[in-house]
């Protein structure tokens, strides 16, 4: 267990991305990031070619791109990132 104040923050274009576990804690299985973004704030596009990526939006709204598909996530729902990675997936 994390204590609330622990975990490695690592400034992202002026964002903090508080790592709660790293890939060596999970055996390379995945990492959890806690990030605070600024209303407006953006990550340049990049492509992840060696994982996955998944959103849980506590607050607020984030618009994504995956795929060449454009998606609003929404507070608390996932799905939309799992929902184009499975466009993604199809012949």
């Amino acid at each position: 267990m994390l204590a609330s104040s622990g975990g490695f923050i690592h400034n992202v274009l002026g964002s903090p991305y508080r790592f709660l576990m790293t890939s060596a804690d999970t055996g390379g299985a995945f990492a959890l990031l806690e990030v605070t973004a600024p209303p407006q704030s953006a990550v340049p596009l990049h492509v992840h070619t060696r994982e996955d990526e998944t959103f849980f939006i506590l607050d607020g709204t984030i618009e994504a791109e995956c795929g060449g598909c454009e998606l609003t996530l929404h507070r608390m729902r996932p799905l939309a990132a799992a929902q184009c990675s499975a466009q993604l997936s199809q012949p």
